[in-house]
């Protein structure tokens, strides 16, 4: 079964049914070579597929695609921004390449999401510049909104149509042998399906440097918020001001239009 997922229908997972969601990928660790100071360039990672994650989701080859061809870099729609911890009121810079390709990340080709971006020259920009040459953000997240997937279920009976078609699916996750592992990280009032994404809409990749969840090294991490209450009321305070920041802004309508939308899913979800 092909899923369309949206946040009115009912549930796969809970996650599912949100606006906005994160990823955070921490596969590379960035050298002095990844960073372009005469060009104020980042060249990163912004998620890697084919690798089944904390959440026990896995994003598929071409899962931003479409979101690319509409809003990357070189399309006429709103573009797909660069930002700090997911808050699009402190964009350091613009992405300029964007792009689904092969990349050999310690040793091993990696499907992955692949991204460059020019860092803005302005007190953001060359503060977050400074950053990464010191290592103080060595990971990327996205931010997007699920839409197609499809479930398995590791727990079906290996001669079961659902055993059988885990069982095949499996062999192109990398890391498939971790399920149980990872599961344990999943309430046992959750759905422990692994979802296969297909499809998702892209909306932005941040620069973060928060720690990552436990995952092999060599494969990837995926890393989260902190959930202490006091953390989430400033950072909602901190995205209020900042959509009254925007609101005041003196840019297109379009653009400024697209980027409080995409504010107003983060804070509901």
């Amino acid at each position: 079964t092909i899923y369309q997922i949206n946040r009115n229908m009912g549930t796969i997972k809970s996650r599912e049914q949100f606006d906005f969601s994160y990823k955070d990928n921490g596969l590379m660790t960035f050298k002095i070579t990844d960073v372009d100071t005469a060009k104020r360039t980042i060249m990163g990672i912004g998620n890697t597929y084919n690798i089944l994650d904390s959440q026990l989701d896995v994003m598929q080859n071409n899962v931003f695609k479409q979101s690319i061809l509409l809003n990357g870099p070189k399309a006429d729609g709103p573009k797909i921004k660069m930002a700090l911890d997911h808050d699009l009121t402190r964009r350091p810079g613009k992405i300029t390449e964007l792009c689904e390709k092969q990349v050999n990340i310690k040793g091993e080709n990696m499907d992955c999401l692949y991204f460059e971006a020019q860092m803005t020259d302005n007190d953001l920009g060359n503060e977050t510049l400074a950053d990464y040459l010191d290592g103080k953000i060595d990971q990327h997240s996205v931010g997007f909104k699920y839409l197609k997937a499809k479930a398995y279920d590791p727990s079906a009976h290996g001669n079961s149509d659902d055993g059988k078609a885990w069982n095949e699916y499996k062999k192109s996750v990398k890391n498939a042998d971790e399920y149980e592992e990872l599961s344990k990280g999943i309430p046992d009032w959750m759905d422990k399906r692994v979802l296969a994404v297909s499809e998702a809409r892209l909306f932005e990749i941040s620069g973060v440097a928060w720690g990552a969840n436990k995952m092999t090294p060599t494969l990837g991490v995926k890393s989260g918020m902190s959930l202490n209450p006091d953390t989430i009321l400033l950072k909602l305070k901190s995205m209020q001001d900042g959509l009254l920041t925007l609101a005041k802004s003196p840019m297109e309508h379009k653009e400024l239009k697209s980027l409080l939308e995409i504010q107003n899913a983060q804070i509901k979800s």
